[in-house]
Formats: C-alpha cells, structure tokens, sequence
C-alpha cells in the first residue's frame, strides 16, 4: 500500500473489529474511530486536491485492502459500499494510471542511477552505494505520495481532462461527504467514541499543509503541537516519526514509529504505512550490529507490501548488503515477473549472481536482455561490466558496430557531423538521453535531432563542426569523442576521422559523404574511381568504470 492511502483502508479495517457488546466497548470505541478518521481524512482529500489522480489512490486502496469479511456493522458495510460506488465512476482510465506508473518508475530509476554511480565499489566488495540507493527509495515516495509532492510538474504533462474533476464528480464526492458526515455522528453515539478522537476539516488541513512545509525543524514543530488531535489517526505517528528522523532525532522518531504500530491494528491486509514506517525503522538500524533485527523489519516490510516495486528494490539492496542473496534475488524476481522497473531490478540481480559467482545465471540474464528490444543498451552493458572477462562485450558488437559517423556539406559554412545510434541507446527516457561532441577541445550539443522509425535509427547533428575540404588537405587524423549521457552512467566512444579512399561510381561521391561509417568496413559500393573522403574509425569504448579497445572486425579487447 502507498503513502497516503491507508486513510480509506482504515475505515474498512476497524470494521471488522466492531462487535457489539459492553465486554469491548473501549476497543470497538478506538477500531471504529480510527477506521471513521481514515474514511472521513480519505474524503477530505479528494475534495480538498480536486484531482482524479488522488481520488483514484483512494478508490485502489480500499478496494485492494479491505477485509469485508471481517466487518460486523452493517451500517458500516453499506457506508462503505456507497463510497465505493461513487468514487468509482470517477477513477483514471487504465492508459492514464499506466502513464502514470511509468513516469513516476522513470523517476525512481532515475533516482537510483544516480546515487547508485559507482558499480565498480558495489561489484568489488563495497556495499556502500547500496545503501545509498537505499536512502534514496525512502526518499522518492510512493506513486501518489510522488505525485502530490510534484502535482505541478505532473499538470503540466497531463491533459487536464486526466487529472480535472468534472462538475458532476465534485456534486456527487460531496453529496457522499455529507452522507458520511451523517453516518460519522450517529457511529460516534453508536460506540461511545470521545469527540477529542474526531478528526474535523481544520485539522486535517492543518495535517496537510504542515507536511508541504519544507522547512523541516519548522514541520517537526508543527506536527508534535498536533499530537493530542491525531490520538486515533495513525498515520499521523508516521509522519511524526518521519520528520524526527530527518532532522536527526532517531529517539523521537522509534517512539513515534513505535505508537503507530500500538495504534493501526493490522486493520488491511496490505498496510503500506505499516510497510514504510519499518523502511524507516531499517535505517535507523546498524547493519552490522542488528543484522537479525533488519532482517526481521524486511520479512515484515515485505509481508505488508509484498507487490509494491519501490519496497522489493529496499529489500533486495538489503539483502545485499546482508550477504542474504537468495532473498534478494527473490524480491527482484518479483517485480521482473510483474514488468515493474526492469532496469534496475535486472541491474541489481545482475549483481546477486555477480556476487554469488553464479556465471551461468548472469550470462542468461544478458543473453535474455540482448533479446528484448526494449532494453536499452546502457543497461546491458552496465551487466556485462559484472564479468571479468572482455569477451562478454562481444555480446554488444551489433550495437555498437551500427553507431557510425556521417558528413553533411553545408554550402559556405563548415559541414555538419552526424552521429547516428540504434534507438535502443534512446528508448524508454529519451527525454533523459543526451549526446555530445568532444572534438579539437570544445564540447558541444547537437543542433537537433532527427529518427528514422523505418530504420529504428536516431541521428545527432553537429552542425559547423568541421571543414571537410580543409581537412582532407591536411591528411592529419584527428581524435573524436562522443558521450551518450543517461542517468544510468555515460558511455563514451572514442575514435578517429581521417581521409580514406573511397570506390565509387562515378558522378556519386561528393563532399559530405554519409556513407563511410568507419575506417575498417563501409563504403559506397561503386568501383569505377576512387576519391578521398572523410572516414570514422571505432577505437575505444568506455564506461564509468571500464575502458575496451575496439579492435578488427569490431572485437573488444581491455585497454592497456
């Protein structure tokens, strides 16, 4: 479960728990207002953010976690019933909530690229950048707790009929807020429950903005004046715990982590606050001295939330760090199975096998990535960089034999220099791919961009990059650099332009040939006359961590 979703969850969870009769009036009185403050806190929000986005959360979460086989009102049973059918007509369309998924796993990946740069530590014995991905999975959030965090910056990418309420979706959300309202009182008479329990509008507005605020020891603040009104709210003690603990009160914050779990029953049947406050609870841990007690934390954590991406990733980097392997490899497997952040689930199972020293399972692993088009080549080559042995590169030979180098004359001007990439090095974050020119000591950024969907090719133009006539009369060769910048590490390739002589048929080779790709293979097919051109030669391929020479027949050898 996510972030802030328990709310509607709750309702459902104290349900169960209401069982008539004196013997048990002050628990029935606590479950019932917990579930009612989740309800009412649920509702609120959806009202509050006039958005689909957070009134679609509400509707997943009650409708994948509630036990209504545990509810024993009636009146609750109905209640629940009626909120459910009227968020219902209202919740995102499938291919909206898939884009969704899809940009805030973009976001994560992102994310971990970036905290998580330093492969050659983590393959080497250092499990230091494990925990830092680690830290920052805790850190992105949630799907929803993501997207409300940066509402804007989604508004902005989606149409505005995505996430909008409509006029009749605001009519009818109230029409059941009032409804709720009335059923809230007459539950409250029903068990006995103090007022002092009932969350009201303005504090769950005050909750709200005191958790946008970014000043954290200011939030902190806020929150510990709002302990008495959120006795029976308990996600309130999650945020309580979770703003402690950023500004380093770790006390503070096991205290608060601990009255949650006095305070939220077990009431769903995947809680994912329960599942974040002991992903908080893992980091306030020492590894080495509470191995067992982390341990334990992930059997839980994953227990709560055994589906949700974001956790399987904490647990697995865990588990790596614990030398737990099998248990790593078992919640990466999870989300490879369900097609949920692929990347880096594979990256970091590229990783157990390494570290496991089980070659045949890393060695199917590539195989099985090189076979699906939708992998990019970054993240295979980062996999293979887990084999010692050079050979393994010749596994990527075909895509990076099909990046070559091309000229386009541009009359009274210096000539443009294309690059030209397979669209596996692009797919999936374009947005995120860049390429530059390293070349006579500048570097530079294309003037635009242009693909070839038939070909599946994406070419990178460098205009007045270079003088082709000049350079032929020079004869001098020259070295030239391209780096393909992605959040998963860049990948440069190193080569050489030099003058060729190049076959062709007469009248078709002019200056700014785009057909000699390389100096060891391509040319322009006529035999007729030969004339000097311009060609690219292929010599070296590096990555953060690794350096290959490309030698004939486009084979890679490790560099001196």
């Amino acid at each position: 479960m996510t972030g802030y979703g328990k709310r509607w969850l709750g309702l459902l969870m104290a349900l169960f728990i209401l069982l008539p009769g004196a013997a048990r009036a002050a628990d029935d009185a606590l479950d019932t207002a917990v579930a009612l403050n989740y309800c009412h806190m649920s509702l609120y929000r959806i009202t509050a953010f006039n958005d689909r986005v957070v009134l679609d959360e509400e509707y997943g979460e009650i409708i994948n976690n509630i036990n209504l086989s545990r509810i024993r009102d009636e009146e609750i049973i109905n209640l629940l019933k009626t909120l459910m059918d009227t968020i219902s007509d209202f919740k995102l369309k499938e291919g909206d909530r898939d884009f969704l998924v899809q940009e805030y796993e973009h976001q994560v990946r992102r994310a971990l690229y970036t905290s998580f740069s330093d492969v050659k530590d983590a393959v080497a014995g250092s499990t230091t950048p494990y925990m830092a991905a680690a830290k920052v999975l805790i850190k992105v959030g949630s799907l929803y707790s993501n997207y409300r965090n940066n509402m804007a910056a989604y508004r902005r990418t989606l149409d505005k009929s995505v996430w909008e309420l409509d006029k009749k979706a605001i009519v009818r959300v109230n029409d059941a807020r009032k409804n709720f309202l009335a059923a809230y009182w007459r539950l409250m008479k029903k068990y006995d429950i103090p007022d002092e329990w009932r969350l009201t509008e303005r504090q769950m507005e005050q909750l709200t903005e005191a958790l946008k605020d970014e000043d954290g020891a200011r939030r902190l603040r806020k929150l510990v004046r709002m302990e008495a009104a959120f006795a029976a709210y308990p996600p309130f003690w999650y945020f309580l715990g979770q703003a402690a603990q950023a500004e380093g009160q770790a006390e503070a914050a096991r205290q608060a982590y601990d009255r949650f779990m006095r305070t939220q029953k077990g009431f769903f049947r995947e809680d994912g606050f329960a599942s974040s406050v002991l992903m908080h609870r893992i980091e306030l841990l020492d590894p080495d001295r509470d191995a067992g007690e982390i341990a334990d934390n992930l059997a839980a954590m994953i227990k709560e939330s055994p589906q949700d991406v974001r956790k399987n990733l904490f647990a697995a980097l865990w588990y790596l760090k614990l030398g737990r392997y099998d248990e790593a490899r078992e919640r990466l497997l999870v989300n490879i199975d369900n097609n949920r952040n692929l990347a880096m689930s594979r990256v970091l199972l590229a990783d157990v096998y390494a570290r496991k020293l089980d070659r045949e399972r890393l060695v199917s692993l590539i195989d099985d990535m090189l076979r699906q088009d939708a992998v990019r080549n970054q993240d295979v080559i980062a996999v293979i960089g887990r084999l010692p042995e050079a050979q393994m590169l010749a596994r990527m030979k075909d895509p990076i034999a099909g990046i070559y180098v091309s000229f386009a004359a541009r009359p009274l001007k210096k000539d443009t220099l294309i690059l030209t990439v397979p669209d596996r090095w692009v797919i999936d974050d374009p947005e995120h791919f860049r390429v530059a020119l390293d070349f006579r000591g500048r570097t530079v950024a294309p003037g635009r961009v242009t693909s070839d969907r038939a070909r599946r090719l994406v070419s990178y133009h460098f205009d007045e990059a270079v003088d082709l006539d000049a350079f032929i009369k020079q004869g001098k060769p020259e070295t030239v650099s391209f780096t393909l910048v992605h959040p998963s590490g860049p990948v440069t390739l190193v080569g050489e332009m030099a003058v060729v002589s190049v076959a062709h048929e007469k009248g078709l080779l002019k200056k700014g040939l785009d057909t000699t790709a390389g100096l060891l293979g391509r040319g322009t097919g006529g035999t007729t006359e030969r004339e000097a051109a311009v060609g690219f030669g292929k010599r070296l391929l590096k990555t953060q961590t690794r350096c290959w020479r490309i030698v004939a027949d486009d084979r890679f050898e490790p560099c001196p």
